[in-house]
C-alpha cells in the first residue's frame, strides 16, 4: 500500500470513529431524554394493562375457570402494581378494579373456592367504596350488582 492510500485509509477510519462517537453521544442525549421514569412507565405500564385486559375479558366470557382466574390474576397484578407505585388511579382504574374483583369472585365461587371468592368480594368492596357514598353495601351486594351491570357475559368452553 503506498503512502497516500494508507493516510487516505486512515483519515476514513479516524472519520467513522469521530461520527460514531457524535452518533452514540448524539443517542444518549436522545434517550436521556425519553427515559424519564413517569414517561415510560406510565406508557408501558397503560400499554400492558390494556393488552391484559383484553386477554381477561376474552378468557372471562370464553375459557375455562382456571384460564379465567389465571388470566384475571394476571391483570390483577399489573393493576395492584399501579395503584401502589407513583400512578394516580383515575376512576376508570378503580371501576376496572370493581369489575376485576367481581368478576374474580364469580370465577373463584364457580370454582368452589369460597375462601378467595370473598377476598375478592371484599376488595371489590373496598373500590366500591372508593368510588360511591353508598355506605350500605355489603361485598356480597356489590358483586351481585356490578355482574348484573356487566357487559361481559361468562359462557365458558
Amino acid at each position: 500500500m503506498g503512502g497516500i492510500t494508507r493516510l487516505f485509509c486512515a483519515v476514513v477510519l479516524l472519520a467513522l470513529l469521530v461520527a460514531g462517537v457524535l452518533v452514540i453521544k448524539k443517542r444518549a442525549v436522545v434517550m436521556s431524554t425519553i427515559t424519564e421514569p413517569s414517561f415510560i412507565e406510565t406508557t408501558l405500564s397503560r400499554a400492558h394493562q390494556s393488552y391484559l385486559s383484553k386477554r381477561f375479558d376474552l378468557a372471562y366470557s370464553e375459557e375455562s375457570v382456571p384460564i379465567a382466574i389465571w388470566e384475571g390474576t394476571n391483570l390483577l397484578t399489573i393493576l395492584e402494581w399501579n395503584s401502589q407505585s407513583n400512578f394516580s388511579l383515575l376512576k376508570e382504574d378503580k371501576a376496572t378494579l370493581v369489575f376485576l374483583h367481581s368478576r374474580l369472585s364469580a370465577l373463584f365461587t364457580e370454582a368452589g373456592d369460597l375462601t378467595n371468592a370473598n377476598k375478592h368480594a371484599e376488595q371489590a368492596l373496598v373500590w366500591y367504596s372508593s368510588l360511591s357514598a353508598n355506605t350500605n353495601m355489603n361485598a356480597e351486594s356489590v358483586v351481585k350488582q356490578t355482574l348484573a351491570k356487566d357487559r361481559l357475559v361468562r359462557h365458558g368452553p
